[in-house]
């Protein structure tokens, strides 16, 4: 997505779009001064019940509702340019312990919808062109038919874009992860280098577990040990084989 200037998409939004969907006829109707081409205020909230479908494949989680704020421009042969700042989070498992790591999703949109049959295809900036060749500031380019916008597809795109492949904690790089032998959060242990105080197994190493050697001795069971079937074991079989 596009950056542009944010001067232009901060004033209040006391004419315009409110919704996710734009209702294109009406936007023309409102003000007799843009003599309906706007450029017109967009500005609504995105839902969290939508946000977290929209991610439900993953295993992040959204605790708050989004915003996205801008304007809207209507073109020459029924094109239109939306511009503006999306702003959504959700959290992901950390890495190396599991607990929330706050993942933002903000981004700059400016994008231009063009008339096309219904079920055409996107038309994207790039697509016959090198990486290298693309202007960063002309905007990505859809579909749409009839005279309304759905902005939820471009959105959703762009949200499930911000999915990281890797996210920590609030710890950053000092997160020390779990134990590979018995699961215990190392984070809530001293830190020192002696293994695990809850099984005397698992150590640290580079930032995570150790994971236990053949030399090492028996996971301890008993207070603090877990079963060999619990959560922990299958959280970190997980953690490994990624």
């Amino acid at each position: 997505m596009s950056t542009h200037d944010q001067s232009d998409v901060s004033r209040p939004a006391s004419r315009g779009a409110r919704t996710l969907i734009i209702d294109l006829e009406a936007l023309q109707h409102e003000d007799d001064e843009t003599r309906g081409f706007g450029p017109y205020a967009l500005s609504a909230e995105i839902p969290r019940p939508w946000l977290q479908e929209t991610l439900g494949k993953t295993d992040a989680e959204v605790a708050n509702s989004g915003h996205i704020a801008g304007d809207i421009s209507l073109l020459s042969g029924g094109a239109v340019l939306i511009r503006g700042r999306l702003e959504a989070a959700f959290s992901v498992p950390c890495a190396r312990c599991l607990e929330p790591a706050a993942v933002s999703a903000d981004a700059d949109i400016c994008v231009q919808y063009e008339r096309g049959a219904v079920g055409s295809h996107p038309i994207k900036r790039g697509d016959d062109d090198d990486e290298e060749g693309i202007d960063p500031d002309e905007p990505d380019r859809l579909t749409y038919a009839g005279t309304k916008i759905d902005l939820r597809p471009m959105l959703g795109e762009t949200v499930l874009m911000a999915y990281p492949m890797r996210a920590l904690c609030g710890r950053g790089e000092d997160c020390r992860g779990l134990c590979t032998n018995c699961g215990a959060n190392l984070n809530e242990q001293a830190d020192t280098d002696g293994g695990c105080s809850q099984c005397g197994v698992g150590g640290m190493v580079g930032g995570i577990g150790r994971v236990a050697s053949a030399t090492d001795a028996e996971p301890v069971k008993g207070a603090g040990a877990e079963a060999e079937d619990s959560p922990w074991k299958a959280a970190l079989r997980k953690l490994r084989d990624d």
